[in-house]
């Protein structure tokens, strides 16, 4: 543990598959499947050497857009980040935690009730209380039966605002958007989507889970991190032009704050323009099946969900520390996560990302179906 004994041991990257980490035997190299660089962009070459000629310009524009700090690149990172989406509009914002908040406060006082799924990120509960509705009422997770219910209970005149991840992150699960728009049919009922893990993995042009689930733009406000997928920094909220020029109005969190490091929008540039592309999204996906197939012949049945994770739970503290030895031993850094909202005290994450060569899936597939 480090000094205030809080965060976990410091991993350092070693190579685009590896990590080097301090643990009780001292410093090891260990095969990664943790994070979210599901494209290993954030250490790739390329978005490098965007980053290096950027910084040498400028690194900050070291003021609020809403003062002097709207450099041009902000407005050529928003048309990209609007064309890859399909979208009429991105608005840029300075990281992706702040999103659901800086939209939330556009929206502040709009609606009635806010519905929000059991399992919502932590950054969509805080949005939740900047919408300042009347109520927030929670539905169990991923249930559409839930959200039907609270349809029919939403008062006459009043409107709603559905807060939900895209897909969750502890276990790569989807939101059944379709059928949320399906039971709350109305012009009353709005959604705001947390798509900062399928943004750029999920549908066939990487546009997240709108187009995975095929639904409409009305009425839906999608918002995105550039730290994961896209191997940036920064946030966007994809809507409609008039709503993001009311949350420029609004709230109070995108004017106060400073926007992201210009060179990491150098990166975020190039970066769109490879994803706009589906060979990393083919090869991810191409890795999963490899690494479904591997825990198969193992027999472990893995309850496949759409996105790229590998999620274990653990029933005990005994079974962590067996599958922890398991891993180390295999030479595989031991992603054993305690996250809010994950469902399970205490469970194994593991993240495969489009670079993963079969041998390195075939080896964490015998560690995990190792008895």
């Amino acid at each position: 543990m480090n000094e205030i004994d809080l965060l976990p041991e410091a991993i350092e990257l070693a190579g685009v598959n590896h990590v080097k980490v301090r643990i009780k035997s001292g410093p090891r190299k260990l095969l990664y499947f943790g994070g979210c660089d599901y494209f290993r962009l954030a250490r790739s070459g390329i978005m490098g050497r965007a980053l290096i000629r950027a910084a040498a310009s400028q690194m900050s524009v070291s003021a609020s857009r809403m003062t002097t700090g709207n450099h041009p690149l902000y407005t050529e990172v928003e048309q990209k980040m609007a064309r890859f989406f399909a979208a009429e509009f991105a608005l840029i914002v300075s990281n992706g935690y702040l999103t659901n908040l800086i939209a939330a406060q556009g929206m502040a006082g709009d609606f009635g009730q806010v519905w929000i799924d059991a399992r919502a990120h932590a950054s969509l509960q805080d949005a939740a209380l900047h919408l300042k509705a009347g109520k927030i009422l929670k539905f169990e997770h991923r249930s559409s039966s839930g959200v039907a219910k609270l349809y029919r209970k939403l008062p006459s005149g009043s409107r709603a605002i559905l807060l939900t991840d895209g897909m969750f992150p502890v276990d790569g699960a989807v939101a059944p958007l379709a059928e949320y728009v399906k039971v709350t049919a109305s012009e009353r009922v709005w959604l705001m989507i947390d798509d900062a893990h399928a943004a750029g993995v999920l549908g066939e042009n990487g546009r997240g889970t709108i187009e995975h689930w095929g639904i409409k733009r009305e009425r839906v406000i999608q918002t995105v991190t550039l730290g994961k997928a896209f191997g940036a920094f920064g946030g966007a909220i994809i809507g409609g032009k008039e709503f993001c020029r009311k949350v420029v109005v609004k709230s109070r969190a995108f004017t106060g704050s400073t926007p992201p490091p210009l060179p990491f929008m150098a990166v975020a540039k190039k970066s769109i323009s490879i994803l706009a592309h589906p060979r990393l999204r083919n090869a991810l996906h191409n890795r999963c099946d490899h690494l479904a197939s591997e825990l198969e012949k193992g027999g472990f049945k893995w309850e496949r969900n759409p996105g790229p994770i590998l999620f274990i739970p653990m029933k005990d503290e005994q079974s962590a520390s067996r599958m922890r030895g398991r891993l180390l031993k295999a030479g595989i850094y031991p992603s054993l996560l305690r996250y809010p909202g994950g469902g399970s005290e205490i469970y194994f994450r593991f993240v495969i990302s489009s670079s993963h060569t079969p041998g390195q899936l075939s080896t964490l597939a015998h560690a995990v179906c190792s008895v």
